[in-house]
């Protein structure tokens, strides 16, 4: 079965908090300096990212500028570093990744997951 690559673009967060302590994302900056308003976040969810920190966040659906993304917030529990977490886009591309657990062999399945696992782990959260 192939499976659309997803990459990570960082990017910085502007958020709010309720009144319970919940961070409410309103803003994005990409990159290339621009701005992306988020006019409602649709849901949230926890997450395991593979790749990079700890591993451990909440996904974010949003809907900015008419489109629906995937904004996610990784939390960073290492005592040394300043950063409490850093976000980031999951954005699909055009090629793909052929999930080798279909083929339902032990062996090359710890092998395909340390060799891609942060892709075949996010598409399979989707």
């Amino acid at each position: 079965m192939m499976i659309p690559a997803i990459i990570r673009q960082n990017v910085a967060v502007d958020v709010s908090f309720d009144f319970s302590g919940h961070m409410i994302p309103t803003t994005i900056h990409d990159k290339k300096g621009e701005l992306h308003w988020i006019e409602r976040v649709l849901s949230v969810q926890p997450a395991i990212y593979a790749c990079g920190g700890c591993g451990r966040g909440e996904r974010y659906t949003v809907l900015s500028e008419g489109k629906t993304r995937n904004l996610c917030f990784e939390q960073l529990t290492d005592p040394l570093r300043e950063e409490t977490g850093r976000w980031f886009l999951e954005e699909e591309t055009d090629s793909t990744v052929v999930d080798e657990h279909d083929q339902s062999d032990p062996e090359n399945e710890a092998e395909q997951i340390a060799f891609d696992q942060c892709t075949v782990l996010h598409a399979q959260q989707n």
